[in-house]
């Protein structure tokens, strides 16, 4: 039996290094975002800043690790077996759960998730263990520790509206003084503001945070809290004189400064607060097996009421933990998706918007601006014209190319990570596990409402992806308590091998999520390359347009054909994978025709005629992939509602219409590719020919429908599929006809430009 719970222990810690890389993949969100939105530095240089932070916050851990010990439920209630099987049911839940929204690029709290597994599966535990012994549910609320249990929920679910009030707030003053001209600015209060906020940084994080380090005696913490005071004064006169002495004589920017120095603060806080996230249960686990070998007693006689005390967690997992944390920072991809999430949000000018506009965010929005006129009719002008006058943006990035502008300043950048850092040290030092992800999630959005972000043009969108996350909190809340009772009720009845069974479960769906989120990652990373291309050569530009719509032709083309062959044979799965792909190829289309004023702001002012180009190109390749996926779902639906199959004739008919069309799309493809245009007139001729063809087979489906020969559904299906394949040869002729017009025009343009060079010449001579 022994040797089983050694598997156990082994599987515990192998679960929690994944968990350490699920989640901080999901938490590198909280402290990297402030630094990597404002472009404070080279990323190399933040995730340095940050790795410091997390192997140092690692030590602080200890005090926290109570939470997952004894926090949640009363261990003495509990035998070593029963504790066994709630610990493995939260690890699974949890590495499953945290890379499933890894991959979706949604921020959500490891700490919800902890503390509502450990709920769930306790309370799993307790229910069939006292059923089992009773035949009742009298006693079960005694297993659980709910004094605590709320006062966690509700300290995590407060810190969302504390964290964004006190952001907008902070915000609000410190741009009123600094306003977005803030280099002005920063001669005069830089470095006050440098004082105040490394100080508190300092501070909070330092002090507060010894009260959790597992390196610091008592004697020694009491004499820092004795001293708080003069402490606090010394920091800030020193740190204030230091950044002004810096900022005067090495004309160093205080706000970087203190953006890294917040960026290692709050990467500190994160591993001092959300360590016990990942290792928690698998730490609790091996101080449960330690007390179960030295007792004598079997696995279900021990009652572990030895961790109701405080146990200090082994120095060398935490460490250990801090070392793999780090390695994921800088390897992690999901975490760079995550990312890009909140950063999206929170940014200051346009840009696309990943999240769509609904009936609540539209409501908000309105709601707000009503509120705002009101104000606004109520306020003095004088009054009104003075705050307005502080809040004016400037163009601060102007000129500076678009994929190195910062999504928002340092003043901005500086305000989240000195309110989030603070705000998470007052909870570690007070063992209150709060949610980081609240804490800096919400942060970030009451600054960015205090900056007036949130325009006209992307408010209903931003505030869209506010709900749409918060909402998601809930969904991890409500997913890892029923999951983890799932995972507990198997383990309680299935032992060891249900644990085999589940680990594999877990291994399995994280590989796989892995892939996917590689193959989607390269998805985008080539709808992105058309804009990055526009700032290097034209000709390149050229080339990737061809190559981008050669390639959605032909993937339309496969399309085309599976669909009208599987038809015939009324084969449903390979239609419905079909029109997934349609769907797919009219999402990517719709992309890139929506970055149009993205693409053209990156052209030189004698390219910008090339704005049409591409504007007209991805128009007609939509409009194409629309057509094409219209084909693809009446086909489909057709088969799926077990109407009426095609006759000989039809099956006949349309596969040699199938036949002609790909041939036709192949030839124009190859055209497209080879920049050949000699075949233009031949192509327009089999173009023709195919609508003159599909012209003949529509006035043979009218008379045989006239003579009310086969079923009405079966006529409109092959009246659609003629009408979408008129439409996708037009549109496909269109797209070689535009590079053809395009290269056209560029040659005159080529001529006149050296006709006026030669001419000058001439002059001179």
């Amino acid at each position: 039996m022994g040797d089983i719970y050694l598997y156990i222990l082994f599987f515990l810690f192998g679960l929690a290094i994944l968990d350490l890389v699920v989640g901080v993949s999901n938490d590198a969100v909280n402290f990297l975002n402030s630094a990597i939105g404002s472009k404070v530095a080279p990323l190399r240089t933040i995730l340095i800043v940050a790795s410091i932070g997390v192997l140092l916050g690692s030590s602080f851990s200890s005090g926290m690790m109570e939470i997952a010990q004894k926090g949640i439920f009363n261990p003495g209630l509990l035998t070593f077996e029963e504790i066994m099987v709630i610990f493995m049911a939260v690890i699974i839940t949890d590495v499953i759960l945290l890379d499933v929204f890894n991959t979706l690029g949604l921020p959500t709290s490891t700490t919800v998730s902890l503390v509502f597994e450990l709920l769930g599966a306790a309370l799993c535990v307790a229910i069939l263990k006292t059923y089992g012994d009773t035949g009742a549910l009298a006693g079960v609320s005694s297993y659980l520790n709910w004094s605590s249990a709320t006062k966690i929920v509700s300290g995590i679910f407060l810190s969302v509206a504390i964290a964004f009030t006190v952001g907008n707030l902070v915000q609000l003053i410190v741009r009123f003084f600094f306003t977005f001209r803030f280099e002005e600015r920063l001669p005069k209060i830089g470095g006050v503001f440098g004082g105040v906020a490394i100080s508190a940084i300092v501070y909070f994080l330092l002090i507060k945070g010894l009260k959790g380090a597992s390196f610091v005696s008592p004697d020694q913490y009491k004499w820092v809290a004795t001293h708080t005071l003069e402490i606090v004064f010394g920091l800030f006169v020193v740190f204030g004189l230091l950044t002004q002495f810096l900022m005067k004589k090495y004309n160093i920017n205080p706000l970087k400064t203190i953006v890294l120095a917040g960026t290692f603060s709050l990467a500190m806080a994160f591993a001092g607060n959300d360590l016990v996230n990942f290792i928690g249960v698998s730490v609790s686990g091996y101080q449960a097996m330690m007390i179960w070998r030295g007792s004598g007693l079997g696995a279900s006689e021990l009652l572990m009421t030895d961790m109701q005390e405080s146990l200090q967690a082994p120095w060398f997992l935490l460490t250990g933990a801090g070392v793999i944390m780090v390695i994921t920072l800088w390897t992690s991809s999901k975490s760079r998706k995550v990312s890009e999430t909140e950063v999206n949000l929170a940014r200051q000018g346009e840009g696309d918007e990943r999240f769509q506009a609904n009936a609540v965010s539209r409501g908000i929005v309105g709601a707000v601006l009503s509120l705002e006129r009101t104000i606004n009719a109520a306020m003095p002008e004088r009054l009104k014209s003075r705050i307005s006058h502080r809040f004016v943006k400037e163009e601060i990035f102007f000129g500076m190319p678009l994929h190195d502008q910062p999504s928002f300043d340092l003043v901005r950048a500086s305000v989240n990570l000195m309110v989030a850092s603070i705000l998470i040290a007052v909870a570690t030092s007070f063992k209150l596990p709060l949610s980081t992800t609240y804490v800096t999630f919400m942060v970030a959005m009451g600054t960015s409402l205090a900056d007036r972000a949130w325009g006209r043009e992307s408010a209903v969108y931003r505030v869209a992806g506010v709900i749409n996350v918060i909402l998601g909190w809930f969904v991890t809340a409500i997913v890892a308590f029923a999951s983890a009772m799932l995972m507990a009720t198997a383990i309680f009845y299935g032992g060891f091998f249900a644990i085999v069974g589940l680990v594999a479960l877990a291994l399995f769906l994280i590989i796989s999520s892995n892939r996917r989120f590689k193959k989607q990652q390269k998805a985008i990373e080539e709808e992105n390359l058309l804009l990055s291309t526009v700032e290097t050569e034209w000709n390149e530009l050229v080339n990737e347009l061809r190559k981008k719509s050669s390639d959605t032709l032909d993937a339309m083309r496969r399309s085309y054909s599976i669909a009208l062959r599987e038809l015939s044979m009324e084969n449903k799965p390979m239609l419905e994978r079909m029109r997934k792909e349609s769907r797919k190829i009219m999402n990517q289309t719709e992309k890139q025709r929506s970055k149009m004023v993205k693409f053209t702001r990156k052209l030189n002012k004698s390219e910008l005629a090339s704005g049409k180009m591409y504007l007209l190109l991805f128009d007609t390749l939509n409009k194409s992939a629309e057509r094409l996926n219209v084909l693809n779902n009446v086909a489909f639906e057709h088969v799926n509602n077990y109407h009426d199959p095609l006759t000989e004739a039809q099956r006949n008919q349309l596969r040699d219409l199938e036949k002609v069309y790909a041939a036709f799309l192949k030839k124009v493809i190859k055209a497209v590719e080879s920049k050949s245009y000699e075949d233009l007139p031949l192509l327009k001729q089999e173009r023709d020919a195919i609508m003159s063809r599909i012209s003949k087979l529509m006035d043979e489906q009218l008379q045989f429908t006239h003579d009310k020969k086969g079923s009405s559904r079966n006529a409109m299906l092959v009246f659609e599929l003629y009408l979408a394949t008129v439409d996708l040869a037009e549109y496909s002729f269109k797209v070689l006809e535009l590079f053809h017009d395009f290269l056209a025009k560029e040659k005159r343009i080529q001529l006149a430009t050296d006709a006026n060079k030669e001419s000058v010449l001439k002059g001179d001579r």
